[in-house]
């Protein structure tokens, strides 16, 4: 279970990186799995999903329907909360 919790917040905080880098991104919860994680290994359907609810209850991602991107009125949350982990993207 605890692994679980971990690989959550791993993906989270990927997912996060990626909206940082890519702003303007929206996909599916498979395409977010697909093309966003692509080289962070396999992740289960389930991990991403998790992870793309919790970022929504967080208000840090906006979903229409089924397609997920970065809630732009909180990128600087976002931002912060990346660089308060240690994970801030440069540029």
């Amino acid at each position: 279970m605890a692994d679980d919790i971990n690989q959550r917040k791993r993906v989270e905080r990927q997912i996060l990186l990626y909206l940082q880098d890519h702003p303007a991104a929206a996909d599916s919860a498979e395409g977010v799995r697909h093309w966003w994680l692509r080289g962070t290994g396999e992740l289960s359907q389930t991990i991403v999903a998790d992870a793309l609810g919790e970022l929504l209850k967080r208000g840090w991602v906006t979903t229409r329907g089924e397609i997920f991107a970065l809630n732009e009125r909180e990128a600087l949350s976002v931002a912060r909360f990346l660089e308060q982990s240690g994970e801030r993207l440069d540029g």
